[in-house]
């Protein structure tokens, strides 16, 4: 191996002869996405369970609850920079029919989040981490008696991607919230905090070849636990979501 070699020039001054030194090392962390303007939107079949028995049942129908598979839907639209920093808006929505023993019910959630995060590309897995903001509201009825919380709050994203083949990937992605707001029941308000945890997983399609470019496809499940003072509730189901750049 040849090696630099240190020498005295006729001026007195040190020269070095041999390889030239190598260019310092690049990070191979970058934006994996295409930077710009990006959509999303999912579609989400669903049921919901209670943990407790503030207001539904048990767990799986243990007090006679009972949750019926309904729609969901997610959408989010946002921008992405060359260096991996992004902004994006994003909502939820579910709502859905239940019953308890032989009373019919009614449980509908929503929430807005804003986010600023970034976007890293460390090897073959892509890393998005993110913080904001998140509103949100759920609302139960059942037999003539309604309950509901309504809060705001910081919410921390992570989600993960590894490609498997050039049109083949896995995913997983995490969200979780700390809310602060109101509860209400039977006419009665009182100030809480409400825990919200998300977490899914699932195959992912690219579509970078022909005429469609910077496009993907999810199929995958999700789960949610909502945790309202003494009041629980979760969602699990299936997802099927489409992303693009524009």
């Amino acid at each position: 191996m040849l090696m630099g070699i240190p020498a005295v020039s006729s001026g007195g001054e040190m020269e070095t002869f041999g390889m030239p030194s190598a260019p310092a090392p690049t990070s191979d962390c970058d934006a994996c996405d295409q930077p710009g303007w990006y959509a999303e939107a999912a579609l989400l079949y669903m049921t919901s369970y209670s943990g407790n028995n503030l207001l539904l049942g048990g767990l799986g129908g243990g007090n006679g609850y009972d949750g019926d598979w309904d729609l969901g839907a997610r959408v989010a639209v946002g921008n992405e920079l060359p260096d991996g920093l992004f902004y994006e808006v994003s909502g939820f929505w579910y709502e859905g029919d239940f019953s308890v023993d032989t009373e019919p019910g009614e449980l509908e959630v929503y929430y807005i989040d804003a986010i600023i995060g970034d976007n890293l590309h460390c090897g073959e897995a892509c890393l998005d981490y993110g913080f904001g903001l998140r509103y949100a509201d759920a609302e139960v009825t059942i037999d003539g008696d309604s309950g509901g919380f309504d809060g705001i709050g910081p919410v921390l994203e992570l989600s993960g991607k590894r490609p498997l083949t050039e049109q083949l990937g896995v995913y997983a992605e995490m969200r979780q919230a700390i809310l602060f707001g109101d509860l209400d029941f039977d006419g009665t308000s009182v100030d809480t905090v409400a825990s919200v945890t998300e977490l899914g997983g699932g195959v992912e399609f690219f579509f970078n070849a022909g005429p469609v470019q910077n496009a993907w496809a999810r199929l995958g499940v999700e789960g949610q636990y909502w945790a309202v003072d003494d009041l629980t509730i979760g969602l699990v189901g299936g997802v099927l979501k489409v992303g693009f750049n524009f």
